[in-house]
């Protein structure tokens, strides 16, 4: 806390001060600006809350008030708060002598900290003998959590800040953990809504493929390889997302699992965002698969002018046109789209970006040039 005859314009502070003056004052603009002048041991600020003159109804002389901003020069030294908590009505006990620690809550106009405070600690009592808490102990106990009856306390009668840190950490988890299990449900009904192909193992190709790596496997690459052909061997649609860092050995498990599908002839696509970058992998899947005597097929999606893209077809916009035909079994293209397996690396985001800037400037410069023509004399 800043001692309010210490705070300097241009810095950001936290001051707690009891309320001497206030008022509102209009401006020639017709803005109706709140003022409050606080004091401490020290001395005196001023603090302006610009356009919230109903302020004056819920800030009261005798207040004891936390105010946290920027300090400016208006006339003086001035206090503009982005934030502020009425710690007291300047009755009874002194929050700031009696060490207490205050939760803060969003406040707005009839509605301000202190009412809100109340109703908190009115009710949370009754409350808390409905809390079920849902995490098993075991799993509390190895996260390091608090129960959940416990952790409400702790947010809003915290006796130390630690205490209340302690306690939004086990709401944060909840949070998290309900996030989970929703995208795991959704997940789950995606997959019975429409069912996927069932491939068969058969153990040529990948085992192949692992025979001729001039490398072993990391323990990472083998179980993701190991859920992806679970995945791939199931009824049920796949939903994953392979992430590493550069480097990691994505590509090959993503090789694995397009053999799996060739194996069960089907055709399989490994698409890139950039002419670059599919270059690179098509490099690097002629280098792998050359043992099997198998070579990957090239294939550029070519981006369309607007007029082109208005006029074209589905097949004819994402280019499933050419890959129909089944004479290719492994393909490697470029586009912006990614289906049955798809590589999070971090490399594409720099690529991705400029080839979006790019894509746009070009975009701009064809729409700049077809309306000079049609304006042509």
């Amino acid at each position: 806390m800043t001692p309010l005859a210490r705070a300097e314009i241009g810095q950001e502070v936290a001051c707690v001060g009891r309320v001497v003056a206030k008022g509102v004052v209009p401006t020639r603009r017709g803005l109706r600006i709140f003022h409050a002048v606080l004091r401490d041991d020290s001395g005196v600020l001023e603090c302006v809350w610009p356009g919230q003159a109903f302020l004056d109804r819920s800030i009261a002389v005798g207040q004891t008030l936390l105010v946290s901003g920027p300090v400016r020069f208006y006339h003086g030294r001035q206090l503009a708060p982005r934030e502020y908590v009425v710690l007291s009505d300047g009755e009874g006990e002194d929050p700031l002598a009696a060490g207490r620690v205050l939760p803060v809550y969003p406040a707005t106009e009839g509605l301000s900290h202190r009412i809100i405070r109340s109703l908190i600690d009115r009710h949370l009592d009754p409350l808390m003998a409905l809390v079920e808490d849902a995490v098993p102990p075991a799993v509390r106990a190895e996260a390091g959590l608090m129960p959940l009856a416990e952790a409400l306390r702790s947010v809003h009668r915290p006796e130390y800040a630690v205490q209340a840190e302690a306690g939004r950490r086990r709401l944060a988890f909840d949070e998290l953990l309900d996030l989970q299990l929703m995208l795991i449900r959704a997940r789950a009904v995606a997959k019975r809504q429409r069912s996927g192909v069932a491939f068969t193992l058969r153990r040529d190709l990948t085992s192949r493929l692992k025979a001729a790596l001039p490398w072993e496997l990391t323990g990472d690459q083998a179980r993701a390889l190991r859920e992806i052909t679970g995945d791939m061997t199931a009824p049920d649609r796949m939903h994953r997302l392979l992430m590493g860092d550069v480097g990691t050995g994505k590509t090959v498990v993503a090789l694995f699992a397009m053999l799996l599908a060739v194996e069960n002839d089907f055709q399989a696509a490994l698409m890139a965002p950039t002419e670059l970058l599919a270059e690179q992998h098509a490099e690097t899947l002629t280098r792998l698969l050359e043992p099997l005597e198998l070579r990957p097929v090239r294939h550029r999606v070519r981006a369309l002018r607007p007029l082109e893209r208005q006029r074209a077809t589905l097949g004819e916009r994402i280019g499933v046109r050419p890959i129909e035909h089944g004479h290719q079994p492994v393909l490697v293209q470029c586009h912006h789209f990614a289906q049955q397996v798809t590589l999070a690396d971090p490399a594409w985001t720099h690529q991705i970006a400029h080839a979006n800037a790019r894509r746009r400037q070009l975009q701009q410069l064809a729409l700049a040039a077809d309306r000079r023509r049609n304006h042509a004399p």
